[in-house]
């Protein structure tokens, strides 16, 4: 577990590392303007927020649905 745990966060720190303290590196003939997302991926990635926001604050029916499968799963223990 220790060793699992080491090497995700070299994984996630190497990640850091380059999404925001390295520049970007550009190809030939490309220009660095950048340019906001598509609304065809905005979208899902609001409704997905919007559902962890809920999620998060109202908790209740998440703990209702895990208690149901904890007690499948472990009913015949």
């Amino acid at each position: 577990i220790l060793l699992s745990s080491l090497m995700a966060i070299v994984y996630i720190g190497k990640v850091i590392e380059v999404f925001y303290f390295r520049e970007p590196v550009v190809a030939a003939g490309t220009s660095t303007k950048i340019k906001e997302a598509p609304l065809s991926m905005l979208v899902p990635m609001y409704l997905l927020l919007a559902v962890t926001v809920y999620v998060g604050i109202n908790g209740d029916a998440t703990l209702d649905v895990a208690k149901v499968v904890a007690l499948k799963l472990l009913g015949g223990l």
